[in-house]
């Protein structure tokens, strides 16, 4: 009866024994996890103050806090409807709100998010002139993990080192490396948890003091957005 596979679920050989570095690389996903609900929540109360303080919001005011907040939820399909409908109008087009709509597509992971958030990147990019090092940083990261999941390896490897130049990340470190492999390493799919997201440089630095990198690479989760 032990044996004997349970309808609806595939039989896998599971190892009984557990190695020193199996646990370790457990510990660390607890504690990237428990940074990942930190920091949503964090980031939540943050855009929730920020939203209470606007006397008379607006339309774009609801979709950006609404947007925002389902993203630090994990809510994705739901994310990506309101903070499109906020940027389709060119006036609420900030790149705060298209780094992050790009960031949560990448993280859907649908075949069309990947190009759509590359030229979003490319856009942010473009047309804005005064990008502090934080937006500007996020849009070359977004650019690389779109173009690496599209397969378009120089250019990702272009995006990810003009990123590293502008300022040095552990997650972006990750993304080169994957790209620069040409899709052969076996961390590939890693990139939709290398994904930014800290809009807190010190809070990214504050993690990054925990976060082994050798950890991330073997494709388990960091911080998201």
């Amino acid at each position: 009866m032990e044996n004997t596979p349970i309808p609806g679920i595939q039989s896998l050989n599971i190892k009984s024994d557990v190695s020193t570095d199996q646990i370790l690389r457990t510990k660390n996903l607890l504690q990237n996890l428990v940074d990942t609900l930190n920091y949503n929540r964090q980031a939540l109360a943050r855009v929730i103050a920020d939203f209470e303080k606007i006397a008379q919001p607006s339309t774009a005011d609801v979709l950006r806090v609404r947007g925002f907040a389902y993203s630090y939820c994990q809510l994705n399909d739901t994310a990506i409807q309101d903070l499109a409908a906020l940027v389709s109008q060119r006036e609420n087009a900030t790149s705060f709100d298209l780094n992050k709509l790009a960031q949560v597509m990448i993280r859907r992971g649908n075949p069309e998010d990947y190009e759509n958030a590359a030229q979003i990147s490319r856009y942010v990019l473009q047309t804005f002139e005064t990008l502090d090092d934080d937006q500007r940083w996020l849009a070359l990261h977004n650019l690389a993990a779109a173009l690496l999941r599209l397969e378009r390896y120089e250019e990702a490897i272009e995006a990810a080192e003009t990123a590293q130049g502008v300022r040095q990340d552990f997650r972006t470190e990750a993304l080169l490396s994957i790209a620069r492999s040409r899709g052969a390493s076996p961390y590939e799919n890693a990139v939709p948890s290398l994904l930014a997201g800290f809009s807190s440089v010190s809070l990214v630095e504050e993690v990054q003091e925990r976060v082994d990198i050798g950890v991330i690479l073997r494709a388990e989760p960091v911080p998201p957005a």
